[in-house]
């Protein structure tokens, strides 16, 4: 009988999206196969298609016949949209949005669509979810932010991606921390790099007065060292990070860094951890940028990329200013450099998937 299931509550029709023949799912729906029904587990036929990236035609056969796209997995929650991301299926993603796949459903940890396909560096799914216009950039679900999701994972395209669709680079997620911060803990260049070349605040933490999550989460009052965007680039020892940083605060964190220069020096577990030439590198980039003023062009810039704010490329050319001035706002020279400095770290200058080589069903 066409309603036959196995003992895991799977039909004909799902073994027959299994096998991969498009002739034998047609003639199972031809036959009265229901389109809709769920194994044990809560997967319909679509489901089971995009878990196994089955041809493409099949998936449009499904959808044609009626195939439902709220179906959600018992245990994780995930539709077949969500699904099709977590398997890197560019084109039954695309297909499945174009036939109303909810770019809004949350799985059972909160992470929407584009949460997921940000944490992978998908970003030809990124940019056609967010071209849609109906595309959240942020979620109500601080612990499932997308721009925390690509900053944590060196997605720096995904991060100008979801810039230019106008998705706030200062927000914070359930620790406290804005993207720069979940950057820096993760000691992510190119996430950081790309947060600042979009215009993120570094010094968000000290814009705040009234009581936050972070709070709880540490000892000291607020702004907390632990969370500085300066200290969390030392606990990994990266001076190219630190030199970087310290060329894109608005203000020079003096205190930060007469209160790093203290630990560094009087702090023995810490001091262990680093080698003499480390701590003579460290040292001496700290007392060259307390000691050397900004020179006039450079604190007119740092002042003007702090009022503009993110997204700083899109803004800058609206200054009636001449192309120059605005390539020196947006440190154009400077990001080059920094980009070229990404290509020698491991795993290259976004990490895997942002060069992810699409692999289709032939």
């Amino acid at each position: 009988a066409v309603d036959s299931v196995t003992k895991h509550g799977s039909t004909i029709l799902h073994a027959a999206v299994y096998g991969g023949k498009i002739d034998v799912v047609r003639f199972c729906l031809d036959a009265g196969c229901k389109v809709n029904a769920v194994d044990d587990e809560g997967r319909h036929a679509l489901m089971a298609a995009v878990s196994c990236r089955c041809d493409i035609k099949i998936i449009e056969i499904l959808l044609d016949a009626g195939s439902n796209l709220s179906v959600t997995h018992k245990l994780t929650k995930r539709t077949a949209l969500h699904e099709a991301i977590c398997q890197h299926y560019v084109l039954a993603t695309h297909l499945l949005i174009d036939r109303g796949g909810s770019l809004t459903a949350i799985d059972h940890e909160k992470k929407s669509p584009l949460f997921l396909a940000c944490q992978r560096g998908l970003c030809e799914t990124v940019a056609y979810m967010l071209s849609k216009g109906n595309c959240p950039t942020s979620s109500p679900f601080a612990s499932a932010l997308p721009i925390h999701a690509a900053a944590s994972q060196g997605r720096a395209s995904t991060i100008e991606l979801l810039s230019d669709h106008g998705c706030d680079l200062n927000q914070t997620n359930e620790k406290g921390e804005t993207p720069i911060m979940t950057a820096l803990a993760e000691d992510c260049f190119s996430s950081v790099r790309a947060l600042l070349q979009c215009g993120c605040d570094l010094e968000a933490q000290n814009k705040v007065t009234s009581l936050q999550i972070c709070c709880i989460l540490h000892e000291d009052p607020h702004p907390h060292l632990g969370l500085e965007p300066l200290f969390l680039a030392l606990t990994h020892k990266n001076v190219p990070m630190m030199k970087m940083l310290l060329q894109c605060y608005c203000h020079i964190p003096s205190r930060t860094i007469r209160v790093l220069t203290k630990l560094l020096k009087q702090t023995q577990g810490l001091n262990s951890h680093y080698t003499p030439q480390q701590k003579e590198e460290i040292f001496s980039l700290f007392t060259q940028h307390l000691i050397t003023p900004f020179t006039l062009a450079d604190a007119c810039r740092r002042r003007i990329r702090a009022c503009l704010g993110c997204p700083i490329q899109v803004k800058v050319k609206h200054l009636p200013v001449a192309d120059k001035v605005q390539n020196y706002i947006l440190m154009e020279s400077e990001f080059e450099a920094w980009h070229e400095i990404e290509q020698d770290m491991p795993g290259g200058s976004s990490g895997f998937s942002d060069i992810f080589v699409r692999r289709e069903s032939y």
